[in-house]
């Protein structure tokens, strides 16, 4: 407690053992607001809620519930039937681009699901939360697919009710039948 606290709680006792009340409401008062200004808050929510967000790939920025794309990424538009809102985010993988090219997603909650599409070409993501390696995402498939669920944090335990980014990166690695090693989000 700092000294100006106790000098103003001194203060309001004084003042209120002499009598003079009117002075003491208006000293009680800033002497709590000084108590509790040194009191750490984190405003959460009361209840967690059930409702599911969908965060589209061209929701992009730094703020919650945006993505924001690093390195060499293409985009593909203008194909409601194949992407969610019609829209992707790809990158076609090399080992010059391995280390520069991941999208971060910022979200408050308890999960997250990263959805996109599964092809012959496709490699194995890292996923990390809050600077956390947690999973992988194989985005091989034998005949492409688009919209499928390729990571979900469910599968890996509970988050807390908070805010946090999740770091979908190239693991270097692929399955064994991939002729590649491309990323691909829609999603989250």
């Amino acid at each position: 407690i700092s000294i100006w606290v106790i000098m103003a709680l001194i203060y309001s006792l004084a003042r209120f053992i002499s009598g003079y009340k009117s002075y003491v409401n208006l000293s009680l008062l800033l002497s709590l607001f000084m108590v509790l200004s040194l009191c750490p808050i984190q405003v959460e929510p009361l209840f967690a809620s059930t409702e599911t967000l969908i965060i589209n790939d061209f929701d992009i920025g730094s703020g919650t519930n945006q993505m924001t794309f690093y390195g060499s990424w293409g985009t593909s538009k203008n194909y409601p039937n194949l992407f969610y809102n019609g829209d992707e985010h790809w990158a076609n993988i090399k080992e010059s681009n391995w280390d520069d090219t991941y999208v971060e997603i910022r979200f408050f909650g308890t999960a997250i699901s990263v959805y996109g599409k599964q092809e012959g070409v496709g490699g194995i993501q890292s996923v990390y939360i809050d600077d956390e390696l947690v999973g992988y995402a194989d985005a091989y498939g034998k005949k492409e697919t688009q919209q499928v669920k390729l990571f979900d944090s469910s599968d890996y335990g509970v988050l807390e009710n908070d805010f946090h980014v999740l770091r979908y990166q190239p693991s270097k690695t692929k399955n064994e039948a991939a002729s590649g090693y491309n990323m691909q989000v829609d999603y989250a």
